[in-house]
């Protein structure tokens, strides 16, 4: 017990690092500006975007966005909340990439699936300003940020457009289902095992 309460202490001292160590303020100036001239990897013409979110580009290459949890269309047709917002995040990823050329830094990862998962940025053409496609999704509530070892670029910034949108209730925030749980909630949090959840307490 004492062992397994240590690695969660080392947990959260690492998450605090992430979110708020020193140097943070500074992480959050730079570092989209940074991706986004690391970015040269570019992409084919956009095909299709599916549940998942999956992005399909020519070539047959699958992309995914590195560091999120995206709503997803629920098993239980009675979620019609949940269903209507994997819908929205859905058409809003759809939007974002509609006419855009898709761009990536070079380092990107295979799942298992052999989809490319990366940080990925749109414009309109090569000279035009790029737009952090993971930005836009957490900012417009459709996304929750889950920085892991491999994917935590700019976690930092990540989290903070979280908070703001978690504040504003934008997208997914809006429903009870991804609000943040206490952490003495058992009764919830066992309804919701085998989900990505945030809980907050101790």
């Amino acid at each position: 017990m004492r062992k397994i309460r240590y690695k969660l202490i080392q947990f959260l001292g690492a998450l605090v690092l992430i979110c708020g160590g020193p140097g943070a303020a500074s992480a959050k100036d730079t570092c989209s500006q940074a991706l986004s001239a690391a970015a040269t990897h570019v992409f084919g013409a956009v095909k299709e975007v599916a549940a998942g979110p999956l992005i399909a580009v020519e070539g047959g290459t699958m992309l995914t966005l590195a560091g999120l949890v995206v709503p997803r269309a629920p098993r239980n047709r009675k979620r019609a909340d949940a269903a209507k917002i994997a819908a929205a995040a859905e058409g809003f990823l759809r939007r974002a990439l509609r006419g855009a050329r898709i761009s990536a830094v070079p380092g990107f990862a295979n799942d298992r699936h052999g989809r490319k998962v990366a940080q990925l940025f749109t414009s309109v053409d090569a000279d035009a300003p790029r737009t952090w496609l993971q930005a836009a999704m957490v900012s417009a509530g459709y996304a929750r940020v889950w920085p892991t070892a491999r994917h935590s670029a700019c976690a930092a910034e990540l989290l903070a457009l979280e908070a703001e949108a978690r504040a504003k209730k934008a997208g997914a925030w809006a429903l009870k289902r991804f609000e943040v749980l206490p952490a003495w909630a058992t009764r919830k949090l066992r309804s919701r095992e085998n989900s990505f959840q945030l809980v907050e307490g101790r």
